[in-house]
């Protein structure tokens, strides 16, 4: 009985603290009349923060249950994020975890998915712990993460003592590969890695790959479109 009150008040508490931090920028493609924030606001809804830094800093920061938000409509050019936890957090709870998804913006008025115009050699979202305690808990839904063909990039990637990342409900498009997990000698690898509900379209080279081998990975529901090398390997 004691074990139950205490792992209801955890989730209340946690659920009550959890910060919620919007985005909005209006790179390449984004939506006619988009509204940009700026790095200094306070990251409402209303008063977005607007970069890739800004980003990285709240996504450092970020604990169980919070929500990094991206507006519904806007854009981001030259994007690329890797997560290393030796250096960032990637230290949210399995059962409450991070959420990156898209809000509707008060600004104005659009329904399209954040696109994420991820650079050549870069990556939409990847997340990779080197050696030492398995960290995780990050759930990525409703963006468009989009290649151009600009080479090299990949969409999402869980590599080295990651665990319970889930990828779902999104676009990935023109990329040298989709996404992947994988694990390195000395590294550890990747656990409970899932990829739902994606509409995966002109990948140039590997589909969703492994590297090194991952295990427990979930590949569901995904809709495959002018893939390369094979969709899946």
């Amino acid at each position: 009985m004691n074990k139950i009150i205490v792992a209801i008040w955890f989730f209340f508490c946690t659920q009550a603290f959890a910060v919620t931090t919007h985005f909005c920028d209006c790179g390449t493609g984004a939506a006619v009349g988009c509204v940009a924030g700026a790095s200094g606001n306070a990251g409402t809804a209303a008063s977005p923060k607007q970069t890739l830094a800004n980003f990285s800093t709240a996504f450092a920061s970020a604990a169980a249950g919070d929500q990094l938000l991206f507006c519904q409509g806007g854009a981001w050019d030259s994007w690329n994020f890797e997560s290393v936890p030796t250096t960032s957090s990637l230290a949210a709870y399995v059962a409450n975890p991070l959420v990156i998804s898209s809000y509707s913006s008060p600004n104005f008025s659009s329904t399209a998915k954040p696109i994420l115009n991820v650079a050549a050699s870069g990556n939409g979202f990847s997340f990779r712990q080197n050696a030492g305690t398995r960290r995780g808990g990050v759930r990525i839904s409703g963006l468009k993460l989009d290649g151009g063909f600009r080479g090299g990039n990949v969409g999402f990637n869980a590599n080295w003592n990651v665990q319970n990342i889930v990828f779902e409900n999104s676009t990935v498009t023109q990329m040298q590969q989709w996404g992947g997990c994988g694990s390195a000698f000395g590294f550890g690898y990747a656990s409970h890695i899932t990829f739902r509900n994606l509409d995966l379209s002109y990948s140039t080279g590997m589909g969703i790959g492994t590297s090194g081998g991952c295990e427990y990975v979930v590949i569901e529901n995904n809709t495959l479109n002018y893939g390369a090398m094979g969709s899946m390997t």
